[in-house]
């Protein structure tokens, strides 16, 4: 018999195993789709979802081991009168703490400074943030090895602070932890009325859904940790940096009227600052609170006149200007009352744009001054803390 007479097999004739394997993955396919709607039908009156959620404490932070330079954005620009149009170094650790931070391995005394913008200090050099220098120059005086965490993070409020102290501040087993909030809290709880809002940039429970986007993401992150780290640079940080901080965090209720609580605002803020003091005292930690600089005198300059009016555009400026300065009072006398040292820099950084670039930021002659303040008020807790 010739070969031209051999009839040519077919692929699944060459190929039976893999055929008998194609026919039962799809019959299984088929199985699972099968019992998935019998089970909707099982479950009509019950409220299964696709997607399946978690929810968590949120731990206000930048993304550990950052490493980037910052530049002004224009608007950052147009409210300011003496901030530098240009590139600032800008390093996160592996703890989200900002750069330099832990410079010892076994240091004498421990420092952490907690926060929002105006403890963060982004667009001031690495060496003349005031938690970093604030540490060296305590060091100088004491002789002693400290290190000094800079714990701010923009937007952040006091309840924010609270979390990162409860989560990543107490393991560090700290001396002094000292905390300034003012501006935060009092907008949020102007326009949110509460810390526990659903504000998608200020929220305390967030919840995440685990749907096919959110699973590759994860994949990738777990597969190609050195790329997913790139690209989460490339792609996040301006977001992160930019919308997250300088974009409008209230425009869903722009529009809608707003009213001040003076009572409730100071109520709540002062409870906040209650649990710091107990959390730390409870710890064996020393907390220090500080009032917070700033530029708004009773016939506002130019710029925070334009800042005020982008904050907000419901109260008067007079309005606004007691309630911060309530809020600064309410720090006082909260650390009056618990025998708490107060660091006063609202009354001690004069209300000029030498030394605060906009309505509350400093620029680094500003964090010059404030370092020594707060070396000045701290070196009896560190030479001598009882």
């Amino acid at each position: 018999m010739g070969l031209d007479n051999i009839e040519e097999k077919s692929w699944f004739e060459r190929n039976q195993r893999k055929t008998i394997a194609f026919i039962i993955v799809i019959a299984l396919i088929a199985l699972l789709f099968g019992a998935e709607k019998i089970m909707g039908l099982i479950n009509r009156h019950n409220q299964v979802n696709a997607v399946y959620f978690t929810r968590h404490i949120t731990l206000r932070e930048r993304p550990p081991l950052l490493s980037s330079y910052i530049r002004p954005t224009k608007e950052d620009l147009e409210i300011s009168d003496t901030l530098q149009d240009k590139r600032y170094r800008y390093r996160i650790d592996k703890d989200g703490f900002v750069v330099p931070s832990a410079i010892y391995h076994k240091p004498d005394k421990s420092l952490v400074f907690l926060g929002g913008s105006a403890v963060e200090c982004i667009f001031v050099e690495e060496e003349n943030r005031f938690p970093y220098l604030a540490g060296r120059l305590l060091e100088k005086k004491s002789g002693l090895k400290i290190n000094s965490y800079n714990g701010g993070h923009g937007g952040n409020n006091s309840m924010h602070s609270l979390f990162i102290l409860l989560s990543k501040v107490i393991p560090l087993k700290p001396s002094i932890v000292v905390i300034m909030h003012n501006i935060n809290d009092l907008v949020i709880l102007l326009y949110e009325k509460t810390y526990y809002n659903h504000n998608p940039h200020k929220e305390i429970i967030v919840t995440e859904n685990y749907g096919v986007l959110r699973l590759a993401r994860m994949f990738g992150k777990k597969m190609f940790p050195n790329l997913y780290q790139a690209g989460s640079q490339l792609v996040d940080i301006p977001r992160y940096l930019n919308i997250m901080e300088f974009g409008d965090e209230f425009a869903h209720i722009r529009g809608t009227k707003v009213t001040a609580d003076k009572e409730k605002i100071i109520s709540d803020f002062r409870k906040n600052l209650q649990l710091f003091i107990e959390i730390c005292r409870t710890q064996k930690i020393i907390p220090v609170l500080m009032t917070m600089q700033n530029r708004l005198k009773q016939v506002p300059d130019a710029v925070t006149l334009k800042e005020f009016r982008r904050l907000s555009s419901d109260l008067s400026y007079e309005e606004f200007k007691n309630l911060f300065d309530a809020m600064n009072g309410a720090i006082r006398s909260q650390g009056r009352e618990n025998g708490v040292m107060v660091i006063d820099l609202a009354r001690e950084i004069p209300q000029e744009k030498e030394f605060i670039y906009d309505m509350v930021h400093l620029n680094d002659t500003g964090c010059k001054k404030v370092a020594k303040i707060i070396s000045n008020g701290l070196e009896r807790l560190i030479v001598n803390p009882n």
